[in-house]
């Protein structure tokens, strides 16, 4: 068991080892980019290539025996993330003060250990850049949306601390009122259900838009074929009339050609697709055609294929595409062409090439 782990921080450590040297490969003002090259390659994200390029650039400029360490096999990746993260906005000198206080001990150390004693080091060494770190992390707060399996999904928000137990307590607090005795849900579901209840509210104070895909004869009980939530997934027959039969639900068709679901092509002279097109576009391509990127169509911007005047302002035309990768193609030497219907070849700037196809987007 210790061997294979040691093997594996090892493997992290050249794997890291080799983004440092790849980012320094890049112009300052393209650096950015270099991410989706990595994703492309190894199935990532872009977040995930983005944030493992950062990582190996600051292992190899300002910590470099955090990086002999895991490559030795004397640190995991978690304790060379936990350094990296505490160390990413201090300066250099500083940093090398951290890892020689820290390093030395941390083989036969525990997680949480070697975790605050990084923090310990750095708050006696340079009191002002906890504070810095502090603020430059509240520039980082979000919520973010996961999938998960059977029809649900995951809602997270990274807050200040004080925020995130006052919500908690504040949730928790409602949720143990309207326990009964009667009520078979369990404490964790209904603090979900308030959660849920007090963001939405009451649904006629904000219209929201959720996109369910589901065949007629499906809604009509005639059949249980999967529908499915766009920039969700598939969800169940009975999932998808739930929602349909919601009151305030809206129902708008779109035509396909069955055996392949494709929605029916309809051309526009015009460069700006209008809604029915962009809305048709995006039902039958539910995400960002660019590899490995599951951003989900509602929030990309929609690109013509083949670029405007060559080529129509058509629903075989026109995919979605995120802001990002959209940047890719269009300013930094990313390439695209559709070679079948909903199959594309993309060739990197490295001359790499990949296939999206359907099923690769289903797989990824």
């Amino acid at each position: 068991m210790e061997v294979t782990n040691r093997l594996i921080a090892a493997m992290h450590g050249l794997q890291l080892a080799a983004m440092g040297r790849f980012i320094t490969q890049y112009d300052p003002l393209a650096r950015r980019y270099a991410a989706a090259e990595v994703a492309s390659a190894l199935k990532w994200t872009t977040r995930a290539a983005a944030s493992r390029l950062e990582w190996g650039e600051h292992l190899t400029t300002t910590l470099p025996r955090t990086l002999a360490a895991l490559c030795a096999g004397v640190i995991d990746i978690a304790k060379a993330r936990t350094m990296i993260e505490q160390t990413e906005i201090i300066d250099p000198d500083i940093a090398g003060q951290v890892e020689d206080a820290v390093i030395s001990q941390a083989e036969n150390r525990n997680y949480r250990w070697f975790r605050d004693a990084v923090k310990r080091t750095i708050g006696t060494l340079d009191p002002e850049g906890c504070e810095q770190r502090r603020q430059e992390k509240k520039k980082q707060r979000r919520v973010e949306k996961e999938d998960a399996d059977d029809g649900m999904a995951w809602l997270s928000a990274l807050l200040p601390a004080e925020k995130t137990e006052a919500i908690y307590q504040l949730i928790d607090k409602i949720a143990h009122n309207q326990k009964t005795r009667d009520d078979q849900r369990s404490m964790d579901e209904i603090r979900a259900d308030v959660l849920a209840d007090r963001i939405l509210g009451d649904p006629s104070n904000v219209r929201i838009r959720i996109d369910v895909k589901v065949n007629a004869t499906t809604m009509m009980g005639l059949d249980n074929a999967p529908g499915q939530i766009v920039g969700h997934g598939p969800i169940t027959a009975e999932h998808a009339r739930e929602l349909g039969m919601q009151p305030g639900s809206e129902w708008f068709r779109l035509w396909t050609d069955g055996p392949t679901d494709t929605v029916l092509d309809y051309g526009r002279l015009k460069y700006k697709p209008n809604t029915t097109l962009a809305d048709y576009v995006r039902a039958n391509t539910p995400t960002c055609i660019f590899p490995s990127c599951n951003r989900p169509a509602m929030s990309c911007e929609l690109d013509h294929t083949v670029p405007f005047p060559d080529g129509p302002t058509s629903a075989d035309n026109l995919k979605p595409l995120c802001k990002y990768h959209h940047e890719c193609k269009t300013h930094h030497g990313w390439d695209v062409a559709q070679v079948m219907p909903d199959v594309y070849i993309w060739t990197s700037p490295l001359g790499r090439t990949y296939v999206v196809a359907p099923e690769t987007k289903k797989a990824s």
